[in-house]
């Protein structure tokens, strides 16, 4: 009620993290480094790999990382909200080329109308420290 009379609430400009859930070894390019090792193991079992980063200058050190171990396609982005930018990489080991063949794939993998979650399950398999894989089975 108080945002409709133009009061707004206190911003909270502390981080609610604690120290262990917010600082990894080798911080942000140590963390994306380590999921980048991961999706050379796991590969085209994920289409795309996924991170938003902080700083920038972060941004070239993990685009040449991937390029320089072989990954086809990286991607970028810049997300702004108001002051804030953060900067966003993806790579998927598909190409342009072979994207017609992994498409076909999801469009198979779509649950079929009137089909029961509950004949589904889940399991999960730690690979390393920075990633953790949810196998999905019919």
């Amino acid at each position: 009620m108080d945002c409709m009379l133009g009061h707004r609430p206190a911003v909270q400009r502390e981080c609610p993290g604690t120290d262990v859930e917010m600082v990894t070894d080798g911080g942000e390019v140590g963390f994306v480094s380590r999921m980048i090792e991961d999706s050379l193991i796991i590969g085209k079992n994920i289409v795309w790999y996924t991170s938003m980063l902080g700083k920038q200058k972060n941004l070239l050190i993990l685009k040449n990382k991937l390029e320089s171990r072989g990954v086809p396609t990286v991607q970028t982005s810049i997300l702004t909200q108001g002051r804030t930018m953060r900067w966003a990489i993806a790579w998927s080991f598909y190409t342009l080329e072979n994207a017609p063949e992994m498409l076909d794939k999801s469009k198979k993998r779509k649950r079929k109308k009137g089909a029961s979650c509950e004949s589904r399950s889940f399991s999960l398999e730690v690979i390393s420290s920075s990633i953790i894989l949810y196998y999905y089975y019919l």
